[in-house]
């Protein structure tokens, strides 16, 4: 479950009602990517902003402990800007995953945007100006060209989608998002997919709200009213200031609608799922006192795995530090690139060398040839050597260049499979949900690299998922990279269909089509699992692959689950949960 654009709308409005003119006295570290600020407002509030990519998160809640031995850049920049500034604004970008908390101090005013997006999670401090002081995870342009978040680099943020937003639904829009909807599509999906901030929990809220179903098809719709007015009531409290005057034909909320109502649901006494509002189409709901601690609970069940946090970050630290070794041999490779041009143009120098070894200067840094047929050709010498020594020396540069260029693909070839398995493994670390599926993770690295196996707490990592489709074939999903070699090459038949996110690490997801064809609402939810279970899941749509299982192939000296395929085409899918599908 995720922080919609109307949950932090809602956590923006209760954070300021309690931080705004107070001050930073600490800022502590929970993590790598989790700080917790102490404010003090006549009492200390404590306020924990994380940036992790499975639990990006912000809440207030108690003080918590340390949870990492050294002290980050980030972290130092932050205690020189932020610690002694007063917290002077709380706001959200109209119906975006964002929350900025804006401070002003000795130093100058600060804004520290958080970005709550899934993997692309970040947090991010921004000067006056708008420029990026510095942020706890940095995008370089080798990343990603699309967004470079770097110091004094200009805070961009991330792309709007293109969809409209709650408060912009008409009846001429709705009844467009209708028309082009198959009649079996449910129409929570169809609000939260087509407007901008609604999540999926929000839409089959609204659904039930109008229809009395939260699983209503769109084929069930018969009046739009209804669902106008269940939009309006339920993002009647986002106000943002900036969006004071409503475009024509706009959805005019009731003003008589009450403010938000945090609601949580339990099962076993844990926290399951959380809203600003009333969850009426839930039978367990019930009230909470504020958003803070809805959340804050949520999370306290949610992220049990992080009391691993501690053993994750420790493989990662070592994969990541391989991957940074892998990455520098890759660039020194590409300086030892040399063009055909090149290599044969030193042959030719040493060749002219000897044809005028007479007329070279004694002591000269170069030589030009005027008549080579080809115009005047100026020939580099080393000023201590004879002409022959200096034709001698340019004879073995263009050997040894003929040599290396020679073995310069395959040395590349090996270094991309280096990074491809090490991508893939950081991608299985981060979905690991317990101790036994890190531990296994670093198993499969210290195998990789040739290290000595780690030692393990005991337990089992689970299986691949098994999934039921809406339309009752089986969908099996490998979270690592020995899950997807298993599903693939074990558990697979030739003519099941096979899916990966297009160009990142992620699961290889099978469709047991049973000898027929494939419903669209089976390839959606397989195509969506696919996008979850990647490194893309913080997207809102991702392009994923689909081919027979004859098509793929292991890769030649790659690790486990690493393949080529062929005959494939593209779909694409927002990444949704198996929790979405069962609910």
């Amino acid at each position: 479950m995720t922080l919609d654009a109307l949950t932090l709308k809602a956590l923006a409005d209760e954070l300021a009602a309690q931080l705004v003119g107070g001050r930073v006295q600490a800022i502590t570290p929970a993590d790598a990517l989790t700080l917790v600020f102490e404010v003090y407002r006549g009492q200390r509030h404590y306020l924990l902003v994380s940036a992790d990519p499975q639990a990006a998160r912000v809440h207030l809640g108690d003080k918590g402990r340390r949870g990492v031995e050294r002290e980050t850049p980030f972290l130092l920049l932050l205690r020189k800007f932020v610690k002694e500034a007063r917290v002077t604004a709380i706001t959200t970008p109209p119906w975006e995953r964002m929350l900025e908390i804006h401070f002003s101090g000795v130093e100058g005013d600060s804004r520290l945007v958080v970005e709550l997006m899934g993997r692309l999670s970040n947090t991010i401090l921004v000067d006056e100006a708008g420029l990026v002081r510095d942020s706890a995870r940095r995008i370089t342009p080798e990343m990603t060209r699309a967004r470079v978040v770097l110091p004094r680099q200009p805070y961009m943020p991330p792309p709007r989608l293109e969809r409209p937003t709650p408060d912009e639904l008409t009846h001429p829009l709705l009844e467009a998002l209708i028309a082009g909807a198959p009649a079996d599509r449910p129409l929570w999906r169809l609000l939260s997919s087509g407007l901008a901030g609604l999540s999926p929990l929000a839409g089959r809220e609204i659904a039930f709200r109008a229809l009395g179903d939260a699983e209503s098809a769109v084929g069930a719709v018969e009046r739009l009213d209804p669902i106008l007015h269940a939009v309006a009531d339920l993002v009647a409290p986002a106000r943002w200031s900036a969006d004071t005057d409503a475009p024509p034909q706009s959805l005019i909320p009731n003003p008589s609608v009450s403010p938000w109502s945090p609601t949580v649901v339990r099962e076993e006494e844990a926290v399951v799922a959380f809203a600003p509002y009333r969850l009426t189409h839930l039978p367990d709901a019930e009230p909470i006192a504020s958003l803070s601690e809805a959340i804050a609970a949520y999370f306290a069940a949610q992220v049990g795995r992080d009391a691993y946090a501690a053993a994750r970050a420790r493989v990662e630290a070592l994969m990541t530090a391989a991957r940074d070794r892998a990455q520098r041999h890759k660039t020194a490779l590409e300086r030892e690139i040399v063009s055909a041009e090149e290599i044969e143009r030193r042959r030719e120098w040493g060749e002219w060398l000897l044809a005028y070894a007479y007329a070279v200067p004694r002591g000269a840094t170069e030589f030009t040839v005027e008549d080579t047929g080809a115009g005047p050709l100026t020939i580099p010498l080393d000023p201590k050597l004879t002409p022959v020594e200096n034709a001698q020396r340019h004879f073995r540069e263009y050997e040894r260049a003929k040599r290396a260029a020679a073995d310069l693909d395959t040395r590349q070839d090996g270094v991309h499979l280096t990074l491809a398995t090490l991508d893939q493994l950081l991608t299985d670390l981060q979905l690991a949900e317990n101790r036994p599926e890190i531990d296994a993770v670093h198993a499969q690295f210290a195998a990789f690299t040739g290290e000595k196996a780690p030692q393990t707490r005991g337990g089992k990592p689970a299986g691949p998922l098994d999934v039921v489709s809406p339309d009752g074939l089986t969908i099996l999903v490998g979270r690592n990279s020995r899950q997807n070699d298993s599903v693939t090459f074990e558990r697979a038949r030739p003519h099941d269909l096979w899916l990966h996110a297009r160009g990142v690490p992620g699961a290889h997801v099978i469709i047991r089509t049973e000898g027929r064809p494939t419903p669209d609402a089976t390839l959606l939810a397989a195509a969506s699992l696919a996008a979850y279970y990647s490194a893309a899941r913080g997207s809102t749509s991702v392009a994923v692959d689909m081919t027979e299982v004859r098509r793929v192939k292991r890769l030649k000296g790659g690790g486990p689950g690493l393949v080529t395929y062929t005959d494939e085409r593209t779909l694409h899918a927002p990444p949704l949960s198996v929790e979405e599908f069962i609910h």
